[in-house]
């Protein structure tokens, strides 16, 4: 799948896949960095270094240099939707999603269009452009996805270095 947002990646977690669930669903998030930037959403995120290896598997080898290491969120269940916006901290992502498996959209808008984020392939990495206007959905369950974040290059540059 590809727009001028986010397109599927050839790179795969399917390895390791396993350990981030079970990582997600039995290990403590009371430690977890609490991002509330917005209103009804406790974003929580965690940087351990048990699963940075994995950016071996998500982040393509021209890549590596460029990424600011790995991020496990956590979306609580009952959180509220992440309104439309642009993000401040980086310019792009890739994205794998870990749970649930029917695993709401993410939502682009770019030239008065709406691209969802088909986001139902279990161990699949989206390169993602964080600056177009997007917003999350809200959910009734925990939402588990894996982020590696590009403060300094761009999805388009991303991109060519990838060749995709």
């Amino acid at each position: 799948m590809q727009t001028d947002c986010f397109i599927k990646t050839h790179q795969r977690i399917d390895y390791s896949l396993k350990d981030l669930i079970d990582f997600c669903l039995n290990d403590s998030w009371k430690d977890a960095y609490h991002h509330e930037e917005f209103e009804g959403v406790d974003l929580q995120i965690r940087k351990d270094e048990k699963f940075q290896y994995i950016k071996h598997f998500m982040v393509p080898p021209q890549l590596i240099d460029y990424t600011d290491g790995l991020a496990l969120y956590k979306n609580p269940a009952g959180s509220a939707e992440v309104v439309r916006h642009k993000d401040t901290g980086r310019k792009a992502s890739l994205m794998a999603p870990i749970l649930p498996y029917d695993y709401p959209p993410m939502v682009f808008y770019k030239d008065d269009k709406e691209y969802c984020l088909d986001n139902s392939d279990p161990g699949a990495v989206y390169l993602n452009d964080h600056m177009v206007d997007h917003s999350g959905s809200a959910t009734p369950v925990d939402r588990f996805y894996l982020i590696a974040s590009f403060k300094e290059h761009s999805y388009q540059e991303l991109r060519e270095l990838c060749r995709i």
